[in-house]
């Protein structure tokens, strides 16, 4: 997963990613046109399908991807808990996964509505100036499109992930609190 705003190159090859309910925990629900996805309080009755994780509030996109670079943007706007990122098409769907590249996963995840860290070996602790609104996803290989929407604690993380067209007006240096316009 690239992350690097100094790459504009990579992201002329926005695709649109749709969610596959086959794959989806029984206690997540995809809406109908497959650009959102949130934790349901009442298990769904659901056919068992080997694709369908069974244990972890995740679902994978429908189509992966492997030619050139693909593009895409989740809206995370008024979530406390998510993890998005990319999964090997060999992963492991059943039982307790642990999200880690050594697992097939690349993702970043959100926790207490402000604690951001990116799954590596170790996990690295992303210290944010500012809570993003989008988080986009940048790779090179075949790689499905992850996500997870968290569960919804007393009510404090009810809005849905929605994938969202891709748009960058406005991005941020990473390195520095410089903002800078990117008109890709």
């Amino acid at each position: 997963m690239l992350c690097d705003p100094d790459l504009p190159s990579l992201q002329q090859y926005s695709v649109q990613v749709l969610l596959d309910p086959d794959t989806a925990n029984p206690m997540v629900s995809v809406s109908e046109d497959g650009k959102q996805v949130k934790w349901e309080r009442i298990r769904r009755l659901v056919p068992r399908k080997p694709q369908r994780f069974d244990c972890v509030l995740n679902v994978l996109a429908k189509e992966g991807f492997n030619t050139n670079s693909f593009d895409y943007e989740v809206q995370v706007k008024g979530k406390t808990e998510w993890n998005l990122g990319i999964a090997s098409e060999s992963i492991n769907r059943k039982g307790d996964i642990r999200l880690s590249p050594q697992n097939g996963y690349w993702t970043i995840w959100l926790r207490k509505g402000h604690e951001y860290t990116a799954n590596a070996e170790p996990a690295v602790v992303l210290n944010l100036k500012k809570q993003p609104q989008n988080i986009g996803c940048t790779f090179t290989e075949k790689l499905f499109p992850f996500f997870s929407p968290g569960a919804n604690v007393d009510g404090n993380n009810s809005a849905p992930l929605i994938i969202t067209p891709v748009i960058r007006k406005q991005r941020y240096d990473r390195w520095s609190d410089d903002e800078y316009d990117d008109d890709v």
